[in-house]
Formats: structure tokens, C-alpha cells, sequence
């Protein structure tokens, strides 16, 4: 552990900054699954690909590799290369921002690992979030080369483990931040969050929020029938839609009784009510997204939603260390919260 006076102002603009730019990429993200764009882009080139095509020649060899891609084939035939162009932007702007949220991480910790007499634990968490960034992008495209070969969409369990890293690095982010003490309460409502947000990149990922577009039932039922048709058993519940819908969308409620049970644990926490109030924002926008078809709109402010309801809960698990100094040593103790 370390005194916060030791965590430095400039880290702490750094840590702003990032918490920032991986907000960003998470709407980003968001937007491209949701226009369809993320397939667009069928080669990943690392430095040479940090510019757009320049040339008309540059563009029709982007269009032409995007032909040969089962997308095309199969869904975007039709495609001229205008529109290829309106898909394209989209994810480029994805990689792009990617690269920039890579270099932010990457060069200051090198910097501070090489150059600077940084604390043990500064170095170490520092190295360990531009090793995060480096796994998401990797991750990224090991999510989209499984459309680019028999089907025209990416592989749902590569895009909730890509969701799922954006979150830790993000969770990462914010933990560093919070220059405090652990109560170590709050643990078991957190695990809950986490496994509703893999079940909402699952939900994505199969197109789920395109079906059963009412609530509280699904087409009229409390659980639709044939839910338990796939082979082996346990797929239905990652790869089956019904069930994978039926799941994100009742889980959120068991989420909100546990958040509900945190804030009657501790009416009087502030943390508490804010965690609440984020969840209870959450939870309507879930059903106002489902009730919408999933418009882009509402689809992006809930996946963003998810982020800040993760965060709020840190902040409820690291409280400020409080001690109870008799007053007539007031002037001779003081009390400071730890980053750990």
C-alpha cells in the first residue's frame, strides 16, 4: 500500500484521460457492431493501416478483399462501393481510436518503467493495463477473422471475451483511481453485474434483441416454449436465443434485488443510492432497447450505461478509510486513505 500523496498529479490526469479513451472505444464498438460495420476491414495492418485509402485505386482494393468475404456474398451482394465506403469509415475509426488508446498506455509506461524512479506498484500497474490494451486488440481481431471465413457475423463468445477485456481494462482504470481502502463488501453485487454484461455481449452477439420485442413476456409467454433445443444442454444457455434473451433480461432483476438489498444493508450510503439510481437508469433503458428493436440510440447508452454501473460499484466496494480520531488529539493525528 502507498499514500495517495504518492500517486502523482500527472498520473492521475493520465488515469483520466484513459478512463476516457476507453469509454470511447466502448462506444465505438458499440456503433460498429450495431451498423453492421466491423467486417468491413478484412486485414489487419498494424502500422500501414493507420491510413485510410488515399487513392480510387487504394479504395477498390479495399472493396474488392471486402467481396470475398462471406458478408458480402452472402448478405451485402447488392453492396456498391459508395456504400462500402459508409461501412468502412465506421471501423476504421474503431481501429484508429484504437491505436490511439494502444499509444496512451503504451508509451508512458514505458517511459515510467525505464526512465523514472516510480513506485513498484505504479510500474506494476501501469505495465499491467498496457498489457490489457495490448490483449483487446489482438482479442479484436481474433473476434473478427471468425466472420471472415463460412459466416457473415463474428463468433458470440470472441465478442463477449472482447467486451469482457474492454470492461476489465475500464474496471482497471477506475480502480487505480480510487485511492482508498477496500471494505470488502459489495464483491458478490459486482460478480452478478459482471455476469449480466457477458450475457448482454452474448445477447449481441446472436442478434437475441431482434426477437421476443416485448415485456414483461416474450410473444405473449412467460418463457417461450423450445428453449432447451440445442445438444449438449449447457449451449442453450450461451447459444440458443430464447434462453439467452430469457436469462439477460430476468438476471438484470436478480442484479436489482441484490443492489436493493446493498442499499437496505446501508440506507444512509451514499454510494449505495447512487449504485441504485444507475441501476434502476440501466434497467429501463435494457427494456426500452428491447421494446425499440434495439435502436442504435438507446443500444449504445445502454452498453455505455453498463460501464458507469461497474464503476459506481468499485467506488460503493473502495470507500475512503474513516477513522475516528478523539478530539483532543485532533491536531496531532492525521488520517489519510491508501491507494492500493
Amino acid at each position: 500500500m502507498m499514500d495517495t500523496d504518492t500517486l502523482p498529479k500527472w498520473m492521475r490526469r493520465w488515469l483520466y484521460g484513459a478512463a476516457v479513451l476507453v469509454l470511447m472505444m466502448v462506444c465505438i464498438g458499440g456503433l460498429t457492431r450495431l451498423s453492421e460495420s466491423g467486417l468491413s476491414i478484412v486485414q489487419w495492418k498494424l502500422v500501414t493501416g493507420t491510413l485510410p485509402p488515399l487513392s480510387h485505386a487504394a479504395w477498390m482494393q479495399e472493396f474488392h478483399d471486402y467481396q470475398a468475404t462471406p458478408e458480402f456474398m452472402k448478405k451485402n451482394f447488392s453492396m456498391n462501393l459508395e456504400e462500402f465506403k459508409q461501412i468502412f469509415w465506421l471501423e476504421y475509426l474503431h481501429r484508429l481510436l484504437g491505436r490511439i488508446v494502444g499509444l496512451w498506455f503504451v508509451l508512458p509506461t514505458l517511459y515510467v518503467v525505464l526512465r523514472t524512479h516510480a513506485t513498484p506498484l505504479i510500474k506494476k500497474r501501469m505495465v499491467l493495463m498496457s498489457a490489457l490494451v495490448c490483449m483487446q486488440g489482438a482479442i479484436g481481431w481474433y473476434m473478427v477473422r471468425s466472420g471472415l471465413v463460412d459466416v457473415p457475423w463474428v463468433s458470440p463468445y470472441r465478442l463477449a471475451l472482447h467486451l469482457s477485456m474492454a470492461a476489465l481494462l475500464w474496471c482497471v482504470v477506475i480502480r487505480t483511481l480510487l485511492a482508498s481502502h477496500s471494505a470488502h463488501k459489495g464483491w458478490g453485487v459486482f460478480a452478478m453485474m459482471w455476469g449480466q454484461l457477458v450475457l448482454g455481449a452474448l445477447v449481441a452477439g446472436l442478434d437475441a434483441g431482434y426477437t421476443y420485442n416485448s415485456f414483461p413476456l416474450m410473444d405473449g409467454q412467460w418463457m417461450p416454449p423450445h428453449m432447451m433445443m440445442l445438444q449438449p444442454w449447457y449451449r442453450n444457455f450461451f447459444e440458443h436465443i430464447p434462453m439467452v434473451q430469457f436469462l439477460h433480461r430476468w438476471w438484470a432483476f436478480v442484479v436489482l434485488a441484490g443492489v436493493f438489498y446493498q442499499w437496505l444493508r446501508d440506507p444512509h450510503s451514499r454510494s449505495a443510492r447512487i449504485v441504485l439510481a444507475v441501476l434502476l437508469v440501466q434497467v429501463m433503458l435494457g427494456i426500452a432497447t428491447l421494446l425499440s428493436v434495439v435502436h442504435i440510440a438507446l443500444a449504445s447508452v445502454h452498453q455505455i450505461m453498463a460501464c458507469i454501473l461497474l464503476a459506481v460499484q468499485l467506488r460503493h466496494i473502495y470507500q475512503p478509510v474513516q477513522m475516528n480520531i478523539p478530539h483532543s488529539n485532533h491536531n496531532n493525528l492525521t488520517a489519510k486513505p491508501h491507494f492500493v
